[in-house]
């Protein structure tokens, strides 16, 4: 690999080949509307072994094929100049194995890279001249089970008659899509493993305005996580309490005022213990009368409902900004000890409230984000508002 500051070489030793070939013409006029049939197998980096079986006309224009490619138990250290250049990252140990069906019809190739890595360590970031900055220590932490084994199957497709194509090529783009998905949008890869997730949002765990508990719904997704969380020891996961301004103002507004009325009613009738509907819009209107705005309303004779009567009592009440960011570090707390309370390990789960992060447009929540187990550095934010 020729960089302008690095030049390595990599060598993968492909040894015992044996080839069946059988009806290939080098004029592309082969008997089969598929080409012939070849069978190929060998090994590769003295332990694995590579097996190509199906048919091809390498010869016809466009060409044809519909090729089994299968990769078992190939060491990955091997090629760990190439993976420095082309994933940016060193491994120091792993195998491969893979199965690749891949067709190619009039100039269009198609097929799925169904992998399984078992046993990847990485060695740390490559240094080699143009390296992509890909987050595959990420990826490989929401892929990788406790059995050290990532599987996965990716679909590709191109175009064979560009002149620039190689199904090497076409692969290697593939993955590195792959891996650039896993880091933007790793909850929605979670979910689709998970039995019984559906479409549930994971990134985030709604509350009704005022409040920090989590209802079962909430609950439910907390169950899932810590499912997917357990099944994947490189993991860490950070929680952020979260407040709507105008939904959470309000339902705090209106708990202190209920509080209020409740405080007076019993100051009033001792015996009584609660506050119905009725006695709370009694006591709202009597309240709202002893204001300057019921005062003047009444003097002009102008008709008021209850909500105005409500609301004018609401803004009364003894509302504080720092209200807000307590509920926002409430609703972490909470969800945090949900985790603990699920089967999460002490250290994985961290509550979490940036100054700038707190506020959310829409309804209340709190934000899920996954990061690395044992590393100062984060994953990139995972798709949580």
């Amino acid at each position: 690999i020729d960089g302008s500051e690095v030049t390595e070489r990599a060598s993968v030793i492909i040894d015992q080949i044996a080839l069946t070939a059988t009806d290939l013409s080098t004029v592309g006029d082969s008997q089969s509307a598929s080409g012939g049939a070849i069978d190929m197998t060998a090994r590769v980096a003295g332990s694995g072994r590579l097996a190509v079986k199906g048919t091809v006309d390498p010869f016809r224009t466009p060409m044809v094929a519909d090729l089994n490619i299968t990769i078992a138990e190939a060491p990955i250290p091997p090629t760990n100049p190439i993976a420095s250049r082309y994933v940016g990252w060193m491994i120091t140990a792993g195998r491969l194995n893979a199965e690749i069906p891949t067709t190619v019809q009039s100039g269009k190739v198609k097929g799925t890279l169904k992998f399984m890595l078992d046993g990847v360590e990485l060695g740390g970031r490559s240094k080699a001249q143009g390296a992509p900055d890909l987050p595959l220590d990420f990826a490989l932490a929401i892929m990788q089970d406790s059995k050290g084994q990532v599987k996965g199957n990716i679909p590709f497709a191109g175009d064979a008659t560009s002149p620039d194509f190689t199904l090497s090529g076409l692969i290697v783009d593939v993955i590195f899509s792959f891996i650039g998905k896993i880091a933007t949008a790793p909850f929605s890869l979670i979910a689709s493993a998970l039995e019984g997730a559906g479409d549930t949002d994971l990134s985030m765990l709604p509350f009704q305005p005022g409040s920090a508990g989590l209802d079962s719904e909430s609950l439910k997704t907390v169950d899932l996580l810590t499912k997917a969380i357990n099944d994947r020891p490189g993991l860490s996961v950070t929680i952020r309490g979260q407040y709507a301004t105008d939904l959470d103002e309000r339902a705090i507004r209106l708990s202190l005022l209920k509080a209020f009325v409740a405080d007076k009613a019993r100051n009033s009738f001792p015996s009584r213990k609660t506050v119905d509907d009725k006695l709370y819009r009694e006591w709202i209107e009597d309240l709202w009368r002893d204001t300057p705005t019921g005062a003047a309303a009444r003097k002009a004779k102008t008709p008021t409902t209850f909500n105005v009567m409500e609301d004018t009592m609401l803004a009364t009440m003894p509302f504080e900004a720092v209200m807000l960011r307590d509920l926002a570090k409430r609703r972490a707390d909470s969800v945090v000890a949900a985790f603990a309370g699920a089967g999460i390990a002490e250290g994985r789960v961290i509550g979490s409230l940036a100054a700038d992060d707190a506020i959310v447009q829409g309804k209340p929540q709190a934000a899920i984000e996954l990061g690395l187990t044992g590393t100062e550095k984060s994953a990139p934010p995972a798709s949580a508002p």
